[in-house]
């Protein structure tokens, strides 16, 4: 018997559907993952968003790769031209050079680099059954806060990661987010930070998507993106900027660290 292969082809479950099964076939899905959240008290929601693996059984594979990305320092990435030239384009203040000598600048490059790969892999199955359709579908099946019970509506409304095994994220609120923060002690939401205040100080309409800010940034910053709305893009990435005083190195880290963006 040959070995399964891993992560089985998520395609296969949507390949040669018709898109009325294909809708048919997401909104069960979605519907099955609004059931696993009925008849559960508000502690048990939260406790069921914020599990994570723990770090400790996976010590011996993290050392694993940690040795395979130090051997490919030593062989490959202290020669590989693009690493240092992304190095030589960015360079280091005076004060952290003897700090951060080369070697470990491309250390923590590629694991900020995994640390991407591992945020679209953990979203395959959302990405590759749903598409964009996802959440289209949460808005007309959660028609209320999981932990609030409040209504959703697309302007209130937030994807939260739940387990990390691959399953999609569940909608919650606003106030859901501040709940789960403070009941969890984790920092995912901050309604008092200036990015959250700047967006939410505009009108209901008119209020611009994370990912638009996050590809504004990375325009701001030099990155060659093939963007169609790019202009538009970097026109709020200069407006956040300047209205909370955040460069836009800060805008990007506070998006990834509050998982606002994969």
């Amino acid at each position: 018997m040959e070995d399964a292969k891993i992560p089985i082809d998520k395609k296969k479950f949507v390949k040669n559907q018709s898109i009325e099964e294909r809708i048919a076939y997401q909104r069960q899905i979605v519907q099955s993952i609004s059931v696993l959240y009925e008849e559960k008290t508000q502690e048990e929601i939260v406790d069921m968003l914020t599990q994570r693996l723990d770090n400790s059984l996976l010590e011996g594979l993290f050392d694993h790769i940690e040795q395979m990305i130090i051997s490919f320092i030593k062989e490959e990435g202290l020669k590989n031209e693009q690493i240092l030239k992304y190095l030589d384009s960015n360079p280091l203040p005076i004060m952290l050079e003897d700090a951060l000598p080369t070697q470990d600048r491309i250390y923590y490059a590629i694991f900020a680099a995994l640390r991407d790969i591992a945020t679209q892999k953990v979203r395959e199955v959302e990405t590759t059954i749903f598409a964009t359709s996802y959440k289209k579908h949460c808005l007309s099946i959660f028609n209320q806060c999981i932990i609030t019970k409040e209504p959703l509506n697309k302007f209130n409304f937030y994807l939260q990661p739940a387990v990390r095994d691959g399953r999609p994220p569940v909608p919650i609120s606003t106030k859901g987010l501040m709940v789960l923060d403070r009941l969890a002690g984790n920092k995912i939401y901050d309604p008092l930070h200036p990015i959250e205040q700047h967006r939410n100080s505009f009108p209901e309409g008119k209020r611009y998507t994370w990912r638009l800010l996050y590809n504004g940034c990375l325009l701001m910053l030099g990155f060659n993106l093939e963007y169609a709305n790019s202009e538009e893009a970097k026109k709020i990435a200069r407006r956040v900027e300047r209205d909370t005083k955040m460069n836009f190195q800060e805008i990007i880290e506070y998006l990834k660290n509050s998982e606002k963006v994969g």
